[in-house]
């Protein structure tokens, strides 16, 4: 923690007035562009309406994701940051990842493009968790960074005014870590230029019991698929309908099968 505590201390120094003009003039690369449209394409699939953006720098992510209808908070470590965020229209607040302040499963999406790189690995599991915290059961998180080598430490000959903290992880570090939070639906690569980036399409778990399905995650002929474990949660109606929560289960393996974490089709249905 007192690391993490050191890192953000540097970045805010780093991250000032004149590295926020800077950086609030690049152009965005065709492939970020790119990968960003994909996932407002699964947040319209899927009928989320609101997201949080960590890390967002200067807000130009947040603000395509506002001009595109979602309700959006974005937050920096960067006082200078937020400040660009605000001029641009957009709500936004001066926090890093374990002082985001929001209400547990407030938001149905998260975005986080290249700020994960500034989380020392010892501390990566407590921001993955607070990340979580924040979406809704089924919600959806975007992680892009650049990667391909498990080497960290403050950047060498860096042109900034303090050198800042860099964590480049391995594909399957990366993959390993983010899998023990979320269910990772997409990971995709690019290489431009010789550097790594990763690309991951996150979903949070939902549990079995707590009453929830996906946000709009239907088959075609209006039932849910979700898989997990039911924790012995499960329930026999008079009729001999098995139910979990509200939910009413229409096709699993065996008992044992399916509290050991089969997918399980489930009907927003009553209890008999």
């Amino acid at each position: 923690m007192q690391e993490y505590q050191r890192v953000i201390t540097s970045l805010r120094q780093a991250y000032g007035a004149a590295a926020a003009a800077e950086r609030d003039a690049r152009e965005k690369e065709t492939f970020k562009v790119d990968e960003r449209r994909r996932f407002l394409d699964l947040l319209r699939d899927r009928g989320a309406t609101s997201l949080l953006e960590v890390g967002a720098g200067t807000g130009h992510d947040s603000l395509f994701f506002q001009e595109q209808g979602l309700r959006v908070l974005c937050t920096d470590l960067s006082p200078a940051m937020v400040e660009l965020c605000r001029a641009k229209g957009l709500n936004a607040r001066v926090a890093d990842f374990l002082s985001l302040e929001v209400p547990p499963a407030s938001f149905d999406a998260v975005y986080a493009l290249n700020c994960l790189l500034h989380v020392p690995t010892p501390d990566l599991t407590r921001v993955l968790e607070a990340i979580g915290e924040v979406l809704v059961p089924g919600g959806l998180c975007y992680a892009g960074t650049w990667g391909g080598a498990d080497e960290e430490g403050p950047m060498r000959d860096d042109h900034y005014p303090v050198p800042r903290f860099f964590a480049f992880r391995s594909d399957q570090l990366m993959s390993k870590t983010l899998a023990g939070h979320f269910r990772i639906l997409s990971f995709t690569t690019f290489d431009p230029g010789g550097n790594h980036f990763q690309s991951f399409v996150l979903e949070k778990p939902i549990r079995l019991g707590d009453g929830k399905a996906p946000p709009r995650t239907r088959f075609r002929d209006g039932y849910a698929c979700v898989s997990g474990s039911a924790n012995g949660r499960t329930k026999s109606d008079r009729s001999g309908a098995l139910h979990c929560g509200r939910w009413r289960v229409l096709r699993c393996g065996t008992g044992e099968q399916a509290r050991s974490g089969l997918a399980i089709c489930l009907s927003p249905g009553r209890r008999g």
